[in-house]
């Protein structure tokens, strides 16, 4: 198209891309958006152990009211004649030339680390896809990296599942289902724990366009309490955990098989974790259960921030844990979840080291004397 050619903003008067960007759901009618809420008991928001001085920043800083207030709540949003566009692998939402941008995960986004671009990639993307057309009612379940990672699979998608059953919908309800292609064994194992309709199943990619009759989209709720209790008390149960009570007491969850955020020093804490009785497991070797299986057993875990760790949300309660974060990419999510499920946490800081590979995200040192520190530290609590 001769449009194609045109900057964008010529682009937008003409009519061919979005007009701008709706920032906030509550700029959407009332009616449009179903609410819910489900909340936690949580008396207090700890700083975890840690060997740094002075506490170590974002994790002294959170409140647990500010857990309460932001992460309790949770919606479902119902579009009519809405367009459903992957741009640059972001799951883009527009209504009458709108981008709505709550329904869009980025993952520069971050309650802690600041706010999107200010332009919205599908209001500047230089070519929109061929539309597709779609019939009747179609779930958004689409994710930013669930394609291809366990982690973001399981915190910003599954949950979406449980946000709409708790909303009062079914797979019934649906004709089309919109989600990440399948590639894992570990995302079908999931679905069908959840009863999911293959045959309604429609797998997106950067590039698709679908104009919709009806769109339902959940909220993206990563750090959600609705979240966390639908996986430890809805997933889990269904997938017909057989408890394996031989399992070891002491893990370490290694990264040594990623492609980044490993821990390029870990030979030297090999001693440590043999003398406290620690068994060394790379989660990519198990299903889904077998994993879960090792955190509701473990009475002592420790791990690097990074898609194994995301089964904080299934470890015992009252256990110990120690997160192991890169000091320039903390993320939160397994601090928040561990708080939820009132867990002793402690948070050892690392260096990054860069990646062999420039197009990675960096690899991490730690410091092995501060980790024999916060080691004993936790064992005598």
């Amino acid at each position: 198209k001769i449009t194609d050619l045109l900057p964008w903003k010529i682009q937008t008067i003409l009519g061919y891309r979005p007009k701008g960007v709706i920032e906030n759901i509550d700029e959407l009618d009332s009616k449009k958006v179903k609410r819910g809420s489900f909340s936690l008991s949580i008396d207090e928001l700890p700083t975890p152990f840690n060997c740094e001085k002075p506490d170590p920043k974002p994790f002294s800083d959170l409140k647990a009211k500010k857990i309460l207030d932001t992460f309790n709540s949770f919606y479902v949003v119902e579009l009519n004649n809405a367009t459903y566009v992957n741009v640059y692998g972001y799951d883009t939402i527009i209504e009458k030339d709108y981008v709505i941008e709550p329904l869009t995960y980025r993952r520069d986004k971050s309650f802690i680390l600041g706010d999107y671009p200010k332009i919205h990639p599908a209001l500047t993307m230089f070519k929109y896809p061929p539309k597709k057309v779609l019939k009747g009612n179609v779930l958004v379940l689409s994710s930013l990296s669930c394609s291809t990672n366990y982690g973001h699979w399981t915190m910003d998608l599954i949950p979406k599942i449980g946000c709409f059953k708790k909303l009062g919908f079914d797979w019934n309800d649906f004709d089309h289902v919109l989600i990440n292609k399948l590639n894992f064994p570990f995302q079908k194992e999931m679905l069908n724990s959840l009863d999911f309709p293959f045959d309604k199943i429609i797998e997106t990619e950067d590039g698709d366009c679908f104009v919709c009759d009806k769109l339902v989209v959940p909220s993206h709720e990563t750090f959600s309490m609705a979240s966390y209790d639908f996986l430890k008390n809805k997933l889990a149960p269904k997938l017909n955990l057989s408890p394996n009570k031989n399992t070891p007491k002491r893990i370490y969850i290694s990264r040594k098989k990623a492609k980044w955020a490993r821990i390029v020093n870990e030979e030297e804490i090999l001693p440590l974790l043999k003398k406290y009785d620690f068994e060394i497991i790379q989660f990519e070797d198990y299903t889904v259960v077998e994993q879960i299986n090792f955190m509701q057993n473990s009475d002592f875990v420790i791990g690097v921030q990074g898609s194994g760790l995301i089964n904080v949300a299934y470890q015992k309660e009252n256990s110990k844990i120690i997160e192991i974060c890169d000091k320039n990419n903390i993320v939160l999510t397994y601090y928040i979840f561990g708080v939820y499920n009132k867990l002793k946490q402690g948070v050892l800081f690392a260096d990054s080291v860069k990646n062999k590979n420039p197009e990675l995200y960096d690899d991490m040192r730690i410091d092995a004397s501060k980790f024999e520190c916060l080691l004993d530290k936790m064992i005598e609590e």
